[in-house]
């Protein structure tokens, strides 16, 4: 378990990730040459432990989201979580009566989320350790086709069953649906207007919209000009 940043080689960035990618495909090896190593940045990865003997709250203060329960990406479930802390923090502040009941409900919150935040964690920390144990087996095809393979559905379907099952509220299938296209026909509004803007600035005339460049685009590859 890492206790500090692992950050690459100040001095010669670009050396570092060469001899840490050696044997890699030549192409990320290319990306790395034609890279400026003023730009390379680390980006280190960590989570924490659960905090399984000490609670978020103290006294009128709480913590959540990733402040309490940070979890590795892998899964994709950190903001997740703290959309979930938002709402059973809010429901329990909701019931509060009186500003003495405060420091109760703080408490509450953090017993009704600490086994689900720390089972989530563990799952990001187990996908973490897996990728590390499989990618170097992803050569052997037999053992991907017969054994890896087969596994993985039952693993992805398992763990992130878990992940979506904290649903609070119930809403009809049709209403969901409407909700959806609401939020796609908002997007693509807001799509056409930003790519209108952007051209008008770049032109100083009304840009194309969205839907004719994706035509275009998404047409058959036309012939080449004759010599």
């Amino acid at each position: 378990k890492a206790d500090k940043p692992n950050p690459p080689d100040a001095a010669d960035p670009a050396e570092f990730l060469k001899k840490t990618l050696k044997g890699w495909a030549p192409e990320v090896l290319e990306l790395i040459e034609a890279t400026d190593p003023a730009e390379i940045e680390a980006r280190d990865l960590w989570d924490r432990f659960p905090s399984i003997t000490r609670s978020w709250a103290d006294g009128c203060v709480t913590l959540l989201g990733d402040s309490c329960h940070a979890t590795m990406p892998n899964i994709g479930q950190g903001a997740g979580l703290a959309f979930e802390d938002g709402y059973v923090l809010a429901k329990r502040l909701g019931a509060v009566q009186r500003r003495s009941d405060v420091e109760g409900a703080l408490q509450s919150f953090y017993r009704e989320r600490i086994l689900r935040t720390a089972a989530v964690q563990g799952l990001g920390r187990m996908n973490s350790e897996a990728i590390k144990i499989l990618t170097p087996l992803l050569p052997i095809q037999a053992l991907v086709e017969n054994v890896i393979g087969p596994f993985l559905p039952i693993v992805f379907r398992l763990q992130f069953g878990y992940c979506y099952s904290f649903c609070p509220a119930q809403m009809p299938a049709s209403e969901a649906r409407q909700l959806a296209d609401d939020m796609r026909r908002r997007h693509a509004a807001e799509a056409e207007e930003a790519w209108a803007a952007l051209s008008s600035d770049a032109t100083g005339e009304e840009g194309p919209s969205c839907d004719a460049t994706l035509v275009r685009t998404s047409g058959p590859t036309p012939p080449p000009a004759p010599p």
